[in-house]
């Protein structure tokens, strides 16, 4: 996406790349506009206060991760899995165990989410490697000026609806990238995550030639963000009445790896993606748990000096 597909107007709707704001007497939400297509047999709901968008997410799920050979055991990615979370509502009710009421043929109304979840998730800005010491490994002079001007973006995106909680990994890098995030928005929730840390995900197809992590860094790092993937990627509840944006920064590797396990991709082709330092990658999760990747890498918002990969 450019910069352009980031600008904000005040137009009730949009056919072309572009922003708009959409509101249903609740949150008025700054909604992007990327020429997107719905796919067709979406018929559960129509796009409920996102249309074409970028908004958010909550709770948590056991991490329960089977392993294989030492790997971690991930589905089919033939076809799409509607009950990737383990959240879909008919299933949950015939999974369970049948209550008096449902005997008596006097069941509840099954409950369904009717909220959208926004993830917005941005990579640290550029860092000092002369060090192997993550307390050394603090950003350089244009890491925060990157950091500076994608938080200025990022607030002047979401105008006067804050994200409902800004969340970051526990690295020195990320850490100081938050920081003109949290000063931007104020007394929006803040917390840190030691999930959401560096690290070599799961092995890349084709392997890199120059990256060759153990075996063993999989094996403990991939668990790890696989757990920070089930506790932050899922549909909303149904006690969530409104939308919600929740802005996460942490690491390429983790973001490459999140946004393939969302679209239900092989997670071995996370290396085949890149992502600037302070890019925006965006997700949308839908009530009916289909998830639709608004943005990918966006670093449209930055001059071209500010552009850096390592």
């Amino acid at each position: 996406l450019s910069a352009g597909a980031f600008h904000v107007s005040s137009n009730e709707s949009s056919t072309g790349a572009g922003t708009s704001l959409v509101s249903e007497g609740r949150r008025v939400l700054p909604v992007l506009h990327a020429e997107s297509v719905e796919q067709p047999g979406d018929s559960s709901k129509p796009a409920p206060r996102l249309s074409s968008s970028f908004v958010p997410f909550s709770q948590e799920i056991p991490v329960d991760t089977a392993f294989k050979g030492g790997l971690p055991s991930l589905p089919d990615y033939a076809k799409w899995d509607k009950n990737w979370d383990k959240r879909d509502p008919e299933l949950m009710r015939s999974t369970r165990r049948p209550s008096k009421k449902d005997r008596e043929g006097d069941a509840e109304e099954l409950q369904k989410p009717t909220a959208s979840r926004r993830l917005i998730l941005i990579r640290h800005g550029q860092y000092n490697l002369s060090s192997r010491l993550d307390k050394e490994r603090t950003l350089t002079d244009t890491g925060h000026e990157q950091a500076n001007v994608t938080a200025s973006r990022l607030k002047a995106i979401l105008g006067d609806t804050p994200p409902d909680v800004l969340i970051h990994s526990t690295m020195t890098r990320a850490t100081q990238t938050f920081q003109p995030f949290h000063k931007s928005f104020g007394d929006v929730e803040a917390r840190s995550c030691d999930l959401l840390r560096e690290g070599a995900p799961y092995p890349p197809d084709p392997p890199s030639k120059t990256w060759r992590p153990e075996l063993h860094q999989f094996f403990t790092d991939g668990a790890r963000i696989e757990a920070a993937f089930r506790r932050y990627f899922h549909r909303a509840d149904v006690e969530q009445e409104e939308d919600s944006v929740e802005v996460i920064i942490c690491h390429a590797n983790v973001i490459r790896y999140f946004v393939c396990r969302a679209l239900q991709i092989s997670p071995a082709a996370w290396l085949r993606i890149s992502l600037a330092h302070c890019s925006l990658t965006v997700l949308d999760i839908r009530p009916s748990g289909r998830v639709t990747l608004r943005a990918l890498g966006d670093s449209g918002h930055l001059s071209p000096n500010l552009i850096t990969f390592q």
